[in-house]
């Protein structure tokens, strides 16, 4: 037989027989600049494969994110160890003292053995890979068991949907949600923040309106929380969520900027809003005295498409990035320790109950719900590693948004899931949520890092969206094992990928230095100049506004001279009105004067005759013509009557004797006997001498007669 035709026998019988299933190593993010290239600028995401992610799937992924989740992996997170059990999870036997004592253990068993959590627990065998990796996640991410995380000391209370459900026993849906929120490096490592976001989906969902006091280190939360200290009903006045939005008003009006954790509550309402929850059984609030609120599957399904709407990196992107970072190595618990688990995790959690019942019942103001958290969460963390600087930045890669299936680690298949669930992103009127800044495995500046360093900031820049792509049939990550082992080749691979990347870490923290320190620069240029102007502006300002004083002082003045010239035009005027009324009142005194002459007059009865040739002789001429000096009329007389007195005409040079008599006085008349008007002249007895006039021919005529008073 030919080395051909034996070969090509061979590899019949190879293919023949059933292939030994292999472990997939875990793969590396490529250094070479093709695949720099191919995941930069490829717009299609990679297409998942059964199994663990392969070279191309983790091309796919940014090399970035890998980068600080394996960091914050190695430094604060690293693989729980066997004696980290008894502090993670619960002593099988715990010491005693007074605050325990064995009649407290005995209690404490009698409740355990009569609960049906205890039955539930015993029949666990088998792989059972979805729930041996939910404990794997949630012990080496948040340093707690699941039970402790969904825990009434924690208010919060698993609730099925099927109605046939086994105590103590969580769907594999439930399972696998709550996996891939663990991982999401929102939290920062600490299982408060989840609490907290899982309990406001809670409040939305069923708007629940008990007192809620979420303890972060938060603006908004905090107002809050003063907010609900200040009602004294055991129900608020209007939700929770309402009362959020004004502290988070409260918070922006001081100059305060809210957390990224309290975006992230705001995005979970607007998520609840668009969402029907159908079939959903009544919630249980009390839970052995203590405040609950129950979560379901669909709580878990907000508060994933809550995240994944508004953050560029998506939890579906976190786990894969995880399951990457996460190293190589066996890690606890394994298939045959989850029914210990479970039982040491579930006795611990009766114990921790029984001592807050008992102190609530002795009438502590102490909450062992949060102080006894607060303590584990300090023994949990472990000694704090030394702060190496700023961490690498995250960059995020279009991915899938489905949600993420985790399978076990054994051979078998899982079982399919039942019917899937759509999740609409709804747009936010706030815009996205700054979530980008701290979406990374990066301690921040807050109080509640349970083992990273308060002084290592958040690096992460703002990435623009990514794309989003349909979920393929093969998003299962079917047959994917949890830590497969690397072979030395890898790990001195590894060494060499770190060291680059750690001198590429220094190489940019040197240029981001020297940036800053030119930005530094050139912001301090500006603000001088903008300073300059601001004076300058400031000063031309000033001028006009003393230019502007200056008229006004000027336009006062005129004011004030025109108000004095007023009022001493308004005193003439009043003056001259007194001056006239003065004059019109001697007027009238005149006139009143003259009519009782008038009336004297009159009343002596006067002949009309007389007053017609009174008023000839008054309008007619002063000098008799050159006939009248001929023929003068017995009534022409040179007596003319102005006013109250008499005037006598006489030739011009015409002087009265010296022996005359005094005229009468005034008012004084000498009436004659024939009723004249006119009395006799007061010059009628003088002998004036002979002349040729019309008034001595008048006086002669007249002083025939002797007229008797």
């Amino acid at each position: 037989m030919g080395k051909s035709t034996k070969r090509r026998d061979q590899a019949n019988d190879a293919s023949a027989r059933p292939q030994k299933r292999r472990r997939h190593r875990e793969p590396e993010p490529e250094t070479d600049a093709e695949s720099e290239r191919g995941h930069s600028s490829s717009p299609i995401p990679a297409k998942k494969v059964p199994g663990r992610p392969g070279k191309n799937a983790t091309a796919a992924l940014s090399k970035n994110s890998l980068k600080a989740t394996r960091s914050f992996l190695e430094k604060y997170r690293p693989p729980v160890r066997e004696e980290d059990v008894d502090k993670l999870v619960g002593p099988t036997a715990p010491p005693l003292n007074d605050k325990w004592t064995q009649q407290d253990e005995d209690a404490m068993m009698a409740e355990w053995d009569a609960s049906p959590e205890k039955v539930v627990y015993a029949s666990i065998n088998g792989p059972n890979g979805v729930i041996a990796t939910m404990w794997k996640v949630c012990l080496r991410v948040l340093r707690r068991s699941p039970l402790d995380v969904i825990s009434p000391l924690e208010g919060l209370s698993y609730q099925p949907l099927a109605a046939a459900s086994q105590a103590g026993m969580w769907s594999r849906e439930f399972c696998n949600r709550l996996t891939a929120l663990i991982a999401y490096p929102l939290w920062r490592g600490s299982p408060r923040r989840l609490v907290i976001a899982l309990q406001y989906a809670v409040i939305c969902r069923t708007d629940d309106r008990r007192p809620w006091k979420p303890w972060y280190d938060c603006p908004a939360l905090i107002n809050l929380g003063q907010s609900m200290d200040q009602v004294e009903d055991s129900e608020l006045p209007q939700s929770v969520h309402r009362m959020h939005k004004n502290a988070r008003a409260s918070a922006a009006k001081a100059g305060d900027e809210p957390s990224t954790l309290s975006d992230l509550l705001v995005s979970i309402h607007r998520t609840v809003q668009g969402w029907n929850f159908d079939r959903v059984p009544e919630s249980v609030t009390s839970h052995k005295g203590l405040d609950v609120y129950s979560v379901n599957v669909h709580d878990l399904k907000v508060l994933g498409a809550a995240i994944d709407s508004h953050s560029s990196f998506s939890t579906d992107e976190a786990y894969q990035v995880f399951k990457i970072a996460k190293g190589s190595g066996v890690e606890i618990p394994k298939a045959s320790q989850l029914r210990e688990f479970y039982e040491r995790a579930s006795r611990h959690q009766l114990r921790r109950i029984m001592m807050t019942q008992r102190e609530q019942d002795e009438g502590e103001d102490e909450d062992e719900g949060e102080v006894d958290d607060e303590c584990e969460d300090e023994e949990m963390a472990g000694p704090r590693p030394e702060s190496s600087g700023s961490e690498i930045e995250l960059e995020d890669q279009p991915a899938s948004d489905a949600a993420p299936d985790y399978e076990p680690e054994s051979e078998s298949k899982p079982e399919s899931e039942s019917g899937s669930d759509t999740e609409s992103d709804g747009e936010s009127d706030d815009g996205l949520l700054g979530m980008d800044l701290d979406d990374g495995f990066i301690p921040g500046d807050e109080t509640e890092v349970d083992d990273a360093p308060a002084s290592v900031p958040p690096v992460l820049p703002q990435v623009p969206p990514r794309r989003r792509a349909l979920p393929s049939p093969q998003a299962t990550a079917t047959n994917d094992p949890m830590t497969p082992m690397a072979s030395h080749d890898m790990q001195d691979v590894m060494k060499v990928v770190n060291d680059i990347l750690k001198k590429e870490r220094d190489e940019m923290k040197s240029s981001l230095e020297s940036f800053q320190e030119d930005l530094r620069r050139q912001m301090e240029s500006s603000l001088e100049s903008f300073q300059e102007g601001i004076r300058l502006e400031m000063t031309k300002v000033q001028k006009r506004q003393d230019d502007i004083r200056q008229r006004q002082d000027r336009q006062e003045a005129v004011i004030k001279a025109l108000t004095e010239a007023k009022t001493s035009q308004d005193r003439v005027s009043e003056n001259l009105e007194k001056e006239v009324a003065t004059a019109a009142k001697a007027i009238e005194t005149a006139n009143e004067r003259l009519r009782g002459i008038n009336d004297r007059v009159t009343s002596v009865g006067h002949s009309q005759a007389d007053d017609e040739a009174m008023t000839s002789r008054v309008s007619g001429s002063l000098l008799p013509s050159t006939e009248e000096s001929q023929i003068v009329s017995p009534r022409s007389s040179g007596v003319v009557r102005r006013g109250t007195n008499l005037h006598i005409k006489v030739p011009k040079g015409w002087k009265p004797p010296q022996n005359c008599p005094e005229p009468p006085e005034k008012d004084e008349l000498w009436l004659s006997r024939r009723g004249s008007k006119i009395s006799r002249h007061p010059l009628v007895n003088c002998m004036p001498p002979p002349g040729k006039s019309a008034i001595e021919r008048a006086i002669r005529h007249h002083g025939d007669a002797k007229d008797g008073v």
